[in-house]
Order: C-alpha cells, then structure tokens, then sequence
C-alpha cells in the first residue's frame, strides 16, 4: 500500500504545526489562571467584561493541542521507526531509543531543574481570587528524593507538564510494536484495533497508565498513511469542508466539556479524530497557497523550539503571574476587568520570555544532544548491525 511520505520523510509545512500546538498549550493554561472566565466554575455569569477569558478559555484548550502532538508523534516517529532501513529489528529499535532519548531527556531534566528553582522562590505563596491549578505548584515542597523521581521520569509534580512527555518515553518501547502491526495489517483491521484502542482507554480511564490511555492517538497517526492511500478517503479529508468541520469539532466538543455536558476521555476521542483530519488537510495540500501562513519563518522557529516551549512555559507563566499578583494584589473575587488585565499583561510578557528561553534550550541543549544521540546511534548500529548481517 502506498504512502504520502517522500523518501526522507519531511513534510515542510508540518514543522510549524507543533510550535502552534504549543502555543496553544501556553495560551489555555494562561486562560485558566483567573475562574472568572470559567463556565464550569460556581457563580459564572457571561459579561462583556469577562468575555474575553471566556472566548479564549474555549479557543485554546491545551489539552487538545496534546492530544494533537500525539497524533503526529504517531505519524512522524512511526514513519522514522519504518525508515530504518535494513538494520536487525532488535538493533533498530535501540537505535530509536538512543535518538528518542537523547530528544526528550535533556530538556525534561533542565525544565524540572528550572521548574524546581521557581517552586522553591515562590514556596508557600497563595494568591485569592485565582484558580487553584494557578496555586498548586506553590503547595510542593522540593526534597532531593521528589527532584530524583521527578527527573528520572517517574514523577511529574515539580513541573506537572512533564506527565505528557513520560508518555511519550513510554511510546518509545510501544511505538515500534504498533509499527510492526501496522505493517501487516488491513485497513480494516487497523479501524477495529483503533476502536479496540479507543474502548479500552474510556473503560479503563484513570485506571491504568498514561501510555495506554493516549495509545490510540499514536496508533491514528501511524495510521493516517493508510488512509490517504485510499483516493476516496483521501479527497474527503482533505477537502476544506472537512477541515472546518474539525476546528467546529474542537470549539463544540470544548463548549460541551467546559459546561459539564461531555466526559474529557469522549472529548479526547473527538479531539484525535480532528486532528487527523487537519493533519491530513496539511499533507494533501502541501503546496496550497491557503496554508501559505504555515511558511512563515516565525512560525518555523517556533516549530523547532516548540519542545522547549512546552516544556518552560507553565513555569514562566507562574513566574510572571506571581509578579504581576504581587504587584496589582488580589481578592477573594477578582473583578473581570482586574483579570482581563493581569492575563493580557501575561500574554504580552510571557510569550517573547518562553520564545527566548526557549531558543537559547534549543541551541544549547536540544540541538547538541540531537546531534550527540543521532551520532550515538550511528555508532550502535555500525557496531552491531553489522556482525549481524555477515552471521546471517
């Protein structure tokens, strides 16, 4: 069955898309530091003074732009796993590894490290009239055995965004098996282990880990080659209907969760399926002067930092928020207009703050380390692949 990857794999306009999905993630959990604009949150009454937070509560909803990373992660590693070329499975799995470890490992320590210094500066403080997600990180006490757990990946509680990337070293052992069954099965029958998938992480929700809750996002994206092989799929989810309907899909599905109307592993399924559909778009139409936007060299800069964006954004905007708190006081019940202003002063000053951080992370610590387990890799794989062709 045919693919729509080319031979190296890389897909000009999808480098941006994760630095978007990261700035969402900034820009919801920004949205969510006053319950002001909460329509979940006791005594919510819509006003012109809140309607921006409310607005912006619903259109930057972080955890879907998760669940979209995880999708493309299915996509994009899943065709780097089947593009390993002749080397020994066993080898090439462990060549996966090292350069997967060598992506996700350094810039997860130096957030937890950066995470653990603005916890422990601002331990004990409690700010009135913010939501308690906004409070929580202050409530940790940093110890050397909670610094241990938390970098080696078995703890997320330092920097609590760090839970998706302990899924994603996860993937790492999984992602090459759904690859290898992947490549020996239907279409139908990748539909019927996706809905397998799909029913086993809203049964056993919150009941067991992470990886196999969001496992069904990876085994989509890893499936969406499939599908667009088929020309009638394909024209579907790439027309334009189909992409709006996937952005109504992601607002709708928010609007239905934020007001208690639809469970979040429901909102999850809905979620993945969008993401698809746009990932689709994107491919079908690489050169379409409609995603022209997706070209712009500030939108791939922030695709290549967007690792480092996600991984230092909540502590920056904790950071700020505090000194901005600080400064203007707070109340039991904070004004609309008092929170309007705190979150509009938090958009302008922690975004160029993360970008910055963010690109000094990439150049010193991703683009190095990358470098260093690619190189690793190489090394393992001339090492033992070889022996391993001349026994065979």
């Amino acid at each position: 069955m045919s693919s729509v990857a080319p031979p190296s794999g890389f897909f000009p306009r999808l480098q941006s898309m994760p630095g978007i999905a990261a700035l969402i993630v900034m820009l919801g959990h920004i949205f969510i530091s006053f319950p002001n604009g909460l329509m979940n949150h006791a005594g919510y009454e819509l006003r012109p003074s809140n309607f921006p937070l409310s607005a912006g509560y619903v259109l930057f909803q972080a955890n879907t732009a998760v669940i979209f990373f995880y999708v493309l992660s299915g996509f994009v590693l899943g065709g780097s796993f089947q593009r390993r070329g002749d080397a020994p499975l066993l080898i090439g799995w462990l060549s996966f590894a090292i350069k997967r470890a060598g992506r996700l490992l350094p810039v997860m320590w130096f957030s937890v490290l950066f995470a653990a210094l603005v916890v422990s500066a601002l331990s004990g403080m409690r700010f009135e009239g913010v939501t308690e997600w906004f409070n929580d990180p202050f409530k940790t006490a940093i110890h050397p055995g909670l610094l241990v757990r938390n970098l080696v990946g078995n703890d997320t509680s330092i920097n609590p965004l760090m839970w998706s990337v302990q899924v994603e070293l996860v993937m790492v052992l999984l992602l090459p098996i759904m690859t290898l069954v992947i490549a020996r099965t239907t279409l139908l029958m990748d539909a019927m282990i996706y809905g397998g998938l799909c029913v086993l992480s809203v049964t056993l929700w919150a009941k067991i880990p992470n990886a196999f809750i969001y496992s069904y996002c990876f085994y989509l994206g890893l499936m969406l080659p499939k599908i667009l092989a088929v020309p009638a799929e394909a024209r579907w989810l790439a027309s334009g209907p189909a992409a709006l309907l996937a952005i109504a899909a992601y607002v709708v599905t928010g609007l239905l969760t934020n007001n208690n109307l639809l469970w979040l592993p429901y909102k999850f399924l809905f979620d993945a399926a969008a993401s698809v559909i746009l990932l689709a778009y994107v491919l079908r139409r690489m050169d379409s002067p409609t995603l022209a936007f997706l070209d712009w060299p500030l939108l791939r800069t922030l695709g290549d930092i967007s690792y480092s964006f996600y991984a230092y954004g909540l502590m920056v905007q904790l950071l700020v928020g505090a000194a901005l708190l600080s400064l203007t006081g707070s109340a039991p019940r904070v004004t609309n207009w008092h929170a309007d202003f705190v979150i509009a002063v938090l958009l302008l000053i922690c975004i160029p703050v993360n970008f910055g951080l963010s690109i000094l992370s990439y150049r010193y610590v991703e683009l190095p380390m990358i470098g260093m387990s690619r190189d690793w890799a190489r090394r393992f794989e001339s090492r033992f692949a070889r022996p391993a062709r001349r026994a065979a």
